[in-house]
């Protein structure tokens, strides 16, 4: 049996902490027999290497514009907020208003998980 398992890591917004996000696995190379396995060596190390680094940038792409969807999402309810508190003045109004646009709105998207 072999195996091979390097680590995707992924950086803090300032750079400054790496933080370790997943790991990936190659189990088994495969030989030209039947059923035979072979040994990793050190090319196949290198390309999983990268590999893996490619897969952490992946995925901090995606962590950084969840990020940004979940600040254009706040930034758009406060302005509806704002804009809907400074031109009405009767409570039922408001209250009607927070109602309708944020009914389909997921709270949790106000919990940063990072």
């Amino acid at each position: 049996m072999s195996c091979i398992c390097p680590v995707i890591n992924t950086t803090n917004m300032s750079r400054t902490v790496c933080v370790c996000v997943g790991v990936c696995q190659l189990v088994n190379k495969m030989g030209e027999g039947l059923g035979s396995v072979k040994v990793f060596n050190r090319n196949d190390e290198q390309f999983l290497e990268a590999f893996a680094i490619f897969c952490g940038l992946g995925i901090q792409n995606t962590q950084m514009y969840e990020t940004v969807e979940r600040a254009m999402a706040k930034q758009e309810v406060t302005l509806e907020v704002s804009l809907i508190h400074t031109h009405t003045h009767t409570p039922t109004h408001y209250t009607f208003f927070v109602k309708m646009h944020l009914r389909n709105f997921a709270f949790s998207a106000f919990c940063d998980p990072y």
